[in-house]
Parts: structure tokens; sequence; C-alpha cells
């Protein structure tokens, strides 16, 4: 008998101390947690622009960046000062309202068309862009990763005695900024969210070391299902081409990414920043296979 007892209670020990087999969630749960993963960084990223823009203004409202507005002709001092109040910028420029540039801290260039907007009495935004390290725009190469950076011009303008006296540019470094934002504490082994510009290249950083990826290089994005409109033969990133059509999109039954791994994720075109920002899980993590 005391056998017996001793054996029963093994065994209902041993059934007590193995874990319970985890159910496979259903699509509809992966939607939902993809969905929401994915709202929590787009709203992120709408802090951080409503933030930028803020600065910006704080900056150009000061008294002392009026004073040298006023003193046009000392354009070295107006650069010296960007220098030191253009915090949270990488590089920052006074413009007169008609567009001309008055000076600048690495930023030779800003978009006209922002510009000009800022003119007229409101700050403006525009979308992720290429640019060298003193903010020039730079064509991408469609078949190589650009080394250059990657940017977002904010333009605000500079009033004096109630008229438009100048408009402040300020470049922002998308990578090195929004990067932060988007790694933070990122859902399970394989989950992922970055920011891709309408041309299919990554404009933050995959968690993923280069030797795990498919591309010949670290940001572009070949195998997603949204990038049909980018003329390429092979199986392409919805994602991005849903992004260039202003979509939302959400795909649960797998895909390859640009590893060539396969994955589920959820994307959104984000108009202010000109770019789709896309959720990814591995889809071995997400279904246990």
């Amino acid at each position: 008998m005391l056998p017996f007892i001793a054996c029963a209670i093994i065994v209902c020990t041993a059934a007590w101390l193995v874990p319970p087999e985890r159910a496979e969630p259903r699509a509809g749960e992966v939607e939902a947690r993809l969905a929401a993963e994915l709202d929590s960084r787009i709203g992120l990223l709408t802090a951080w622009q409503r933030d930028r823009r803020s600065s910006l203004e704080a900056i150009a409202d000061a008294e002392e960046l009026r004073t040298r507005v006023r003193q046009a002709n000392d354009r070295a001092e107006i650069a010296r000062h960007l220098a030191r109040v253009c915090l949270g910028f990488e590089g920052c420029a006074v413009h007169a309202s008609g567009g001309r540039l008055i000076a600048d801290f690495q930023n030779r260039e800003s978009p006209e068309e922002l510009v000009l907007r800022a003119g007229t009495g409101r700050t403006s935004q525009g979308g992720v862009v290429s640019t060298d390290p003193v903010g020039r725009p730079v064509a991408q190469a469609r078949s190589e990763w650009p080394r250059e950076r990657w940017s977002i011009h904010f333009a605000t303008p500079i009033f004096d005695g109630g008229r438009v006296a100048a408009v402040l540019v300020g470049r922002a470094r998308a990578d090195r900024q929004l990067d932060p934002l988007l790694c933070r504490r990122r859902p399970g082994r394989t989950g992922e969210t970055y920011l891709v510009a309408p041309t299919g290249y990554m404009v933050t950083p995959s968690r993923f070391p280069v030797r795990q990826r498919a591309a010949s290089g670290p940001a572009r994005v070949l195998q997603h299902p949204a990038m049909a409109m980018l003329d390429h033969s092979d199986e392409l990133e919805r994602t991005v081409r849903d992004g260039a059509l202003h979509r939302r999109g959400i795909d649960v039954n797998g895909y390859p990414d640009y590893r060539g791994v396969r994955v589920v994720g959820a994307w959104q075109w984000l108009d202010d920043l000109g770019a789709s920002v896309i959720t990814e899980m591995d889809a071995a993590e997400v279904f246990l296979r």
C-alpha cells in the first residue's frame, strides 16, 4: 500500500511541476496586440513632434534672437547664437520670409516650401529627407544603403512688432532622435518597430545584427508586401506600399521581412513625418512554432 501511495504522490507532484501548455493565440488576439503596440509607438512619435515644434517656437520667441535678426549683417554672430540655443536640433538656420538664407548652424539648406509656409505666420513641419552632415539634401541610390543622415525640418516665424521678420528652421536627426522612442521596451525577443521612408529605406535602425539580414544593406526594406510601387520583381513590402497610399494595414498570416524571416505586422502612414511606421514580430515567436 505504501509503495502505491508513494508512486501516486510522485506522479501528482510531477504533473504539478510540469507547466501547462500555452494555447496558441487566435488571429484576433494577435491583431489586437499588434495594433496596440503600433498605436503606442505612434503616440510617442506624435508627442516628439509636438515637443520639437514647441521648442523651436520658444527659441524663435526669445528677444535675443529677434535682436540679432534686426542686425542681419552680422551673420557669424547669428550662427554662433544658433549653435548655443538650438538645443534638441542637429542644425538650425534663419531665413528671410521670402526664403533667402541669412545664417545657419549645420543647416545649409532648408526645404523652400517649408520656409515659405512659415513665412505666412505659422509653424510648419516637413517629412523625412536624406541629408548630408550640414543639412543639404542627398539623392538616394536605389541599390545601396545611403550613409547620409535622415532629417526632419521644422520651421516657425520670428515675429517682430507683429510682423514676420524672418523664419527659424530646426533640423532634427530622425534616425538619432526617433530610434530611442521605437526601441524602448520592445515586445518579446523579436518584436520591433521602425520608420520607413516612401523610397523603402529604413529611417530608424533594425534591432537585428547585419548578418541576420537578407538585404545587402542595413536599411532597405526589400521583402515587405508594401513595396510593389517601387518597380521590383520580387515579393515586396505591402506595408510601405500601403503607407505611400496613406493606408493602415495589418497582417497576421505572415510575410517575409527584410531578413527573409516570416513575420506578422501592422503599419500606418504618418502624414506629418511623410513615412510609414511598422511594427513586426517573428511569426514563430507569436504562434509558438
